[in-house]
This record gives structure tokens, sequence and C-alpha cells, in this order.
């Protein structure tokens, strides 16, 4: 919405407004019970005060407050359902019974938003409540379960998450691959790296997402072709999974990716590379530093300093100077004096 500034400097300031303002009330006398006001200031016909008033009951310990926000995960604005979220998510324990109540709410839109919130608190309490919810009927409710169980159930988690990956809707595959990276089992990775075919970019998107979690070498040349999808996202995943990885397999098509159209894509593929300490990936990048391709160039340059240690700048002479002079020794223990 562009009529309020909901930036994060913008949210810090509309908090420190809305917290002063309480504080001048207190002061005075105006009212005894700063949570009753801003409770009331959640059913503001205006957003921007519900989104303060969300903000400032984060800072409650009055379990009061927790039945409005739950609510409030239902508001009409996006920026106040966010705000009621991260409240909760403040709030914790107390918190996770009365949003275990809201998975059996009439309203789908509800249970959703509720699994969604369990998901970003994980508190083992959800667990069971959340593999029923994986059975739900509507499918935004399932994509909502499958993504908390596997940070919440671990091991538990798995076979249900398995079989969830064979859902009609990709909304569910999609969250359920991105859980079955938290499992952790590497009875997973097969699985996912066969939905990195799936017709549908959030799924795939998932499951590269899974397969960085897990971090296991068989994903590696599936990822790496992966790196050709269409859609950006996918792309930029790929690029961070491989990354995770850390495979030498990965470094020469991640120097290649610094040709990407894309700019997220580009940068995810420094960050990825600045990972990679081997010798062969080092030569990659080295290999690229007087590349015609300024993206290229750069990229490997800015990758370099924290892979090697070294310090050279965007120096392309001196990175193909130092690499010529130790390259023979680079990676091998230094000898005892």
């Amino acid at each position: 919405m562009t009529h309020r500034n909901l930036t994060p400097s913008g949210l810090a300031r509309s908090a420190a407004v809305a917290l002063l303002l309480s504080s001048c009330l207190l002061l005075a006398g105006c009212f005894k019970s700063p949570e009753k006001f801003w409770i009331k200031q959640l059913r503001s016909q205006d957003a921007g005060t519900r989104l303060r008033a969300a903000a400032m009951l984060s800072r409650s310990r009055d379990e009061r407050v927790i039945k409005p926000l739950v609510a409030a995960i239902q508001d009409e604005d996006s920026d106040v359902r966010e705000a009621a979220v991260a409240a909760l998510a403040v709030i914790g324990k107390p918190a996770v019974e009365p949003l275990i109540e809201a998975l059996k709410d009439e309203d789908p839109d509800m249970r959703a938003r509720a699994a969604t919130v369990l998901d970003q608190m994980r508190d083992p309490r959800a667990f069971e409540p959340l593999l029923v919810a994986l059975k739900d009927k509507h499918a935004e409710v399932r994509a909502g379960a499958a993504s908390g169980l596997g940070k919440i159930g671990g091991a538990r988690a798995l076979e249900p998450l398995l079989a969830a990956l064979k859902d009609r809707f990709p909304s569910v595959r999609a969250r359920a691959a991105e859980g079955l990276g938290y499992v952790g089992s590497k009875r997973a990775v097969e699985p996912l790296i066969g939905l990195l075919k799936d017709d549908n970019a959030e799924v795939r998107l998932g499951a590269a997402l899974g397969l960085g979690t897990l971090a296991d070498r068989r994903a590696v040349d599936p990822l790496i072709a992966l790196l050709k999808d269409r859609e950006k996202t996918v792309r930029t995943v790929a690029v961070s999974a491989l990354g995770r990885i850390n495979d030498t397999r990965a470094a020469a098509p991640l120097v290649e990716m610094l040709r990407d159209g894309n700019m997220d894509v580009q940068q995810q593929a420094t960050r990825s590379l600045s990972a990679m300490k081997d010798r062969r990936a080092v030569e990659a990048m080295i290999n690229a530093v007087d590349d015609p391709d300024w993206h290229v160039s750069l990229g490997a340059m800015s990758a370099l300093p924290q892979a090697t240690g070294q310090k050279l700048g965007v120096d392309a002479a001196k990175w193909k100077a130092w690499w010529a002079k130790n390259k023979d020794t680079y990676g091998q223990p230094a000898k005892a004096q």
C-alpha cells in the first residue's frame, strides 16, 4: 500500500511513536491498562492504527492480548497480518495453545494462517495438531502444516512429508519439499531430486530449498542442471543450494551464473563462490577475473577475497600474478618453520 511508510525504518518509527504515546498516557493517568487500549486500537478502522497496535501488543506479557492477536492474523491488511504474526512469535509459548485451537477454526484461511505462525514458533506441542492439519481438505491448510512439520517433528515428520510430495496441489508439494530439508534424512534426497523436474516452478523452488538444507552431494549435478531454469527465483535458489553443498563440480557453472541477466542470481553466485576454498574452485574464479563481461570479472574478484583470504581488490593483474606464484602450493598445509 502506498499511503503508509511500511519500510522497516517506517515500521520502527511507528512502533516508537506508539510506545511514546503509551508512555505519555500512562504517566498522565489516562487509563489503567495499556493492553486494553491497544486491544481496542486493534479493531480500529484505520490499518495504520491496527499496525501500531499489533506492534505494541507484542511487548505485553498479559495473556489477554493473545486472542485478539490471533484474530488479527485474519486482518484484511497484509501488513497488519504480518505484524500480528510477528507479535505472536515474540510472545512465544503462551500463544501456542490458542494457535493450536485456531487450527480447528471453521474458516480455512484462519487454519492456514495459524499453521503458518506455528511453523515460525517451532514448538513441539504443535506437531500432532499440524499432522492432523496435513490431512485438511483445503490445500492452503495442508501447505501451512507441511512447512512446519519438518522443523518441529524431525524424523517423525519424514513419512508424512514424503507422502505429501504426491499431493495434487503444487503449494503442498513445495512446502513438503522444503520441510523435508529440516528433517535431515538422506531418504529425502532422491524424491527431492525428482521434484526438480516438476512442471510447477514453486515445487522446483521448494525442492531446491530442501536439497540445499540437506547439502547432500548427490544433488550437485541435478542442481547444476536447474541453473538453466526459466524462472529467476528457481535459478537463485539453485545457486544458493550449490553454495551450501560446496562441491567443486559446481565452481565453473557458478562462475557462468555471473553472466545471468538477473542481478539476484549474479549476487547469489558471488556469495556461493565465496564459500568455495578448494583449489579447483579458486582456479575457476581466477580464470574469470579478466573476462570481457564485467559482471563475471567483478563477481569473481568479489568472491576471491573470502575464498582465499587475499585482499587484492578489483585488480585482475594482481590476482593473476598471485595465482601464478601460489597455485602449485595453494591448499597445501603450511610447512613447519
